[in-house]
């Protein structure tokens, strides 16, 4: 802390206001002077600093002192002479009050009063401040109740250097009285949700399915949208037509009011982004049944096939068959999948179905070679081309966004619960694939939309955003429809005493290897300590038990060049990556860690890792290998650090030997599942989200033991396999169990005949458990739905939850960029780790 605080000693003039907002330091406590304790009623209000002595605006008495550690933290920001900082604070009552490393130093008064300090500076000191707080355990959120109109560059984001970033004012104007309201930044979707009121279309006869209220109006939609420009203003949309005189049209940019004289180049199509649980697949097979309904239509080219290809992850190939396979009137619209050892037989023929089924990771091997010889899937027009979670493309630069980019079609369909992820560039994309002029060139959408983000106020980048998405993107909330009520519960559970010594045990090891590697007394790279993380992890779903199987076997080292790394090596970091979520193939950004295990055969090679943490897809791999592609290792390093093949068939550490032990040995966690379901499991069904497979062995083993009956599948299991399952567990009465791998079971699946939901263990990216949850809590689920996340109490697993409620993900805590040298960054990041576990 002494290095830290070395670097914010100089004398701070006062009234300076720094150009750009670093964000909010938040849950700092004030013990109140024993005059001054608040009233009865919470609030929030400014405040000012001066000796760590807090006051009211205006004041001239103080109303309590800044506690050690707040004290600590903001005394050098406050003597710097770049850093402002806006103080605010909150009072409330004692009994709501955020618990954590700072519970036993609680004002003691009637109310619970806490400091919020919004950071502001100068972006020359944008890495040295992020440092300095992250050296703290402190993490800056989102800044609510900013009193200035400034650039906020979060330095703990990674968009905090973006080009576009948002303004100050574009959070709430009035601070909080809530604390965990600072955790949760505003979701601008939800202010684009469509409010035009739409007919209901009329269902398609090809449809076996009866259609929600809301897939009719979908279906209206994209109907609508395949029609072209409404130039005419009977809908919104990016264009309208006006003639000054007679013979004469103008049209003219409804997003930004300018004038052209030429048409606008035609665009069919959009994004359908209804949330999480309405049936977005429906809505789009009801879309391609309608071809064969006597619709007006636009008169298509000659070249344009019937055909519409579907892009899907290859994890949920299989689910896409069986949905086109349960909601169409047999004979009546033909389909066949692109994929593996198929695409040679089928390539030439693919006009002759109504829809090609085809895979990201098909698309991005088919454009390799397509660059030597036309391959059939870009060489054909096609009707429509629909993506799958179109979020996959995200990043333009990608081999997966660019293969899509060159498909020829007429309209072209974004499937995607989540269009803006991070970031305006997300959406920005996806505009480019779907070739909505003028915006499908990314620097027209930077000029007329995110640079303006920084520079307009906010109603009018926002309006000029929601008019745009509007135009051509169809957003409904799942309240949209009915839907039984949801509660969600949290069970924090206590360690027995043999579990708490084996944890204790395992964190201070850890703790010890990553004071060595600050030190600089060992090489220790933080994704080998992940690994030491992971075996915390496992203890709290594992207990004791895990304490042979893990203690005996030291995690494996990240190696640099010249130190063996073989399979083993490779596996077990690449499991590691999963468990952050960082299995992006370094070349063409495929998601490898959703791969199904067939996918490898797309490919004819398995998926590599270098020991410096290059991950390449089986297909990137074999061209770098052969000299066709200008890719060497993706860090660059000379000599060439060395790859080994990985696997994605298990999402796990190595699996632990399954339990034989009593059932009053199990650990823990596994004894307070086993309770509930043995209260419920004849009246309800369940489903048990982990994203460890070893887990998955005890439980398995446990329910064996108790004779309920049950399904499992991961990764390992063949699409086939899991669809025969899913099958059983909606139809077989007996089964009322279902174990998954969250990975498995966070896309494509219905899960409806379950109505409880566990998840064992928290994962590090919230957005996948409410991806997993969804699966059960969405249209068609008729009985109210109980969620159970199981928590270890003082471990490490509070830490995660602590993660979650910033929404940040690991990967991008932690490992961005992976591959940087820099001492000092590897220190800072050795440094985060340690605050998590600490």
């Amino acid at each position: 802390m002494t290095n830290s605080h070395a670097s914010f000693d100089k004398h701070k003039n006062s009234g300076i206001a720094g150009p750009v907002c670093f964000g909010m330091i938040t849950d700092l406590v004030v013990q109140v002077y024993h005059d001054q304790i608040p009233g009865n009623e919470s609030g929030a209000f400014a405040a000012s600093l001066r000796d760590n002595k807090v006051f009211r605006i205006n004041a001239s008495d103080p109303f309590g002192i800044l506690d050690s550690i707040a004290a600590k933290i903001l005394e050098p920001l406050l003597k710097h002479q770049e850093i402002d900082l806006q103080i605010l604070c909150s009072v409330r009552s004692p009994e709501s009050a955020v618990s954590g490393r700072q519970k036993s130093h609680r004002s003691t008064s009637a109310m619970d009063t806490r400091v919020s300090a919004i950071v502001y500076g100068s972006m020359d000191i944008f890495d040295d401040v992020g440092k300095y707080l992250q050296a703290c355990d402190v993490y800056l959120q989102d800044p609510l109740g900013c009193n200035r109109n400034v650039e906020y560059r979060n330095p703990h984001r990674l968009s905090g250097m973006d080009d576009a970033v948002p303004m100050t004012m574009q959070y709430n104007t009035e601070p909080s009285s809530s604390f965990e309201d600072y955790q949760t930044p505003a979701d601008l979707l939800t202010d684009l949700e469509l409010d035009d009121v739409l007919l209901e279309a009329d269902e398609p006869a090809a449809l076996a399915t009866r259609l929600f209220s809301h897939q009719k109006q979908a279906l209206t939609f994209m109907l609508r949208r395949e029609q072209g420009w409404a130039v005419h203003g009977l809908h919104s949309d990016i264009w309208r037509e006006i003639q000054p005189s007679v013979g004469s049209r103008i049209y003219v940019n409804t997003i930004t009011e300018e004038k052209q004289i030429e048409c606008p180049v035609q665009f069919r199509g959009g994004i359908l982004a209804d949330q999480m649980g309405l049936g977005k697949t429906l809505s789009i097979i009801a879309l391609v049944a309608s071809d064969r309904e006597q619709i007006p239509r636009p008169e298509l080219p000659k070249q344009c096939m019937k055909s519409t290809l579907i892009v899907v992850r290859s994890s949920v190939l299989q689910t896409w068959e069986d949905q086109l396979e349960r909601h169409l009137v047999p004979g009546r619209l033909k389909w066949q999948k692109y994929y593996g050892g198929s695409r040679a037989r089928i390539g030439p023929h693919l006009g002759e179905w109504d829809i090609i089924l085809t895979t990201y990771h098909t698309l991005v091997a088919e454009s390799k070679k397509n660059v030597a010889s036309p391959q059939p899937v870009f060489d054909m027009h096609w009707r429509r081309v629909v993506l799958d979670e179109a979020h996959d493309i995200r990043d333009r630069n990608s081999m997966t966004a660019k293969a899509v980019f060159a498909l020829n079609a007429e309209s072209r369909w974004a499937v995607t619960g989540t269009p803006i992820q991070n970031r305006l560039s997300d959406l920005a994309t996806l505009y480019e694939f779907l070739r909505a002029y003028p915006y499908d060139n990314h620097k027209t959408f930077n000029n007329h939309i995110a640079r303006l983000w920084n520079q307009r106020s906010e109603g009018d980048v926002v309006e000029r955003l929601k008019r745009l998405v509007r135009c051509i993107t169809l957003r409904r909330a799942i309240s949209t429809v009915e839907l039984p009520d949801r509660t969600d519960r949290v069970c924090r559970l206590d360690f027995s005493e043999d579990e708490r010594s084996t944890y204790e045990a395992a964190r201070h090891e850890t703790l010890q290897r990553l004071d060595d590697a600050v030190a600089g007394r060992n090489n220790e790279l933080p994704l080998n300590v992940l690994q030491y993380i992971n075996r915390l992890r496992m203890i709290c779903n594992l207990g004791s038990s895990a304490r042979t199987n893990l203690s005996s076997r030291s995690p494996p080292v990240v190696v640099d060049v010249g130190t063996a790394w073989d399979g083993t090596s490779a596996q077990d970091s690449f499991n590691t990556l999963v468990a952050i979520g960082a299995t992006q193939c370094a070349a063409c950004s495929t998601e490898i860690e959703a791969l199904a295990a067939e996918a490898a055969d797309v490919m004819h090679a398995r998926p590599q890792l270098s020991s410096c943490l290059c991950l390449l897809c089986g297909s990137c791999h074999k061209e770098r290998s052969s000299g066709t592609s200008p890719l060497d290792c993706a860090c660059g390093h000379v000599p060439k650090h060395p790859f080994a093949s990985i696997t994605t068939m298990s999402s796990s550490t190595p699996t632990l030997e399954p339990l034989t032990k009593g059932y009053a040995e199990r650990p823990t966690k596994i004894v307070a599942l086993m309770e509930d379901l043995k209260t419920h499991s004849h009246a309800e069904k369940s489903v048990v989200f982990s994203f460890w497979i070893s887990t998955l062995d005890v439980i398995e083993a446990a329910l064996k033991e108790t004779s309920i009956d049950f399904i499992r599948f991961d990764g390992s299991v063949p699409s086939k396999q899991r669809s025969a399952a899913l099958k059983s567990f909606h139809n077989n009465p007996s089964i009322r169990v279902a174990l998954l791998t969250i990975s498995s079971g966070a896309v494509g699946l219905d899960l409806t005949p379950a109505s409880r939901a566990y998840l064992m263990e928290p994962h590090w990216n919230p957005s996948v458990e409410e991806q997993a949850l969804a699966r059960i809590y969405r249209m068609g689920q008729l009985r109210p739905v109980i969620t159970i996340r199981y928590i270890m109490r003082d471990s490490f697993e509070d830490h995660v939850i602590k993660v979650q409620n910033r929404k940040q993900e690991l990967a991008n805590l932690l490992l961005s960029p992976r591959r940087s040298s820099s001492a000092n960054d590897q220190s800072n990041r050795l440094l985060q780790l340690r605050s998590l576990i600490a």
